[in-house]
């Protein structure tokens, strides 16, 4: 038999009514834990969804007949920043400018012009292995970020790619910059 709970009519010595409460108080505790771990488990899933391990599979980008090879977590943006083509991926990003022939005569020249324009003038131009390169720091919207800039001739300009990353990541990412960098085929 079923008992109706009416608080008017509540005796605060009957065990019954004492036991009926105390089932009801269980059945909501209950329930509010079930929505808290739903909840839990949700907002768990999307910050991990935003999180993605390190993927190995490389994805090629075609950025106006330059080849650049990064890891397959990164996606072409639209949002460019001034520069030709954009590249970002969780906690990196990658730039590509073209320019013509007449900008510089040598690869050296043009990076000395290119780092200028970047604003990383008097930064030391790095050579090792067929790459040239240089590392600077910058302000992107309103934020600290530490960059890799490497250079390429092309058969018709100059190329330059530029990596970028927030300055507390840049020393893991760095390895990854200059592979990513090495990877570069220009046309």
């Amino acid at each position: 038999m079923k008992r109706n709970w009416d608080p008017e009519k509540l005796h605060p010595d009957d065990p019954a009514q004492l036991e009926m409460r105390a089932q009801r108080k269980a059945k909501i505790m209950r329930r509010v834990a079930i929505v808290l771990c739903l909840l839990a488990g949700v907002g768990l899933g999307l910050l991990l969804r935003q999180c993605k391990p390190a993927e190995q599979s490389a994805k090629v980008f075609d950025a106006d007949g330059l080849k650049l090879t990064l890891d397959a977590r990164f996606q072409e943006t639209g949002a460019r920043d001034g520069f030709d083509r954009a590249y970002k991926a969780n906690h990196m990003a990658a730039y590509v400018r073209k320019h013509g022939p007449e900008t510089a005569a040598a690869l050296e020249d043009y990076a000395a012009f290119s780092g200028a324009e970047l604003g990383a003038e008097g930064t030391e131009l790095h050579r090792e292995n067929g790459l040239t390169w240089l590392e600077y720091s910058a302000v992107v919207g309103g934020e600290a970020q530490s960059c890799l800039a490497a250079f390429y001739p092309g058969s018709d300009g100059w190329w330059t790619v530029v990596f970028c990353c927030k300055d507390s990541r840049y020393e893991s990412c760095r390895p990854d910059f200059l592979q990513f960098a090495a990877a570069v085929v220009s046309p």
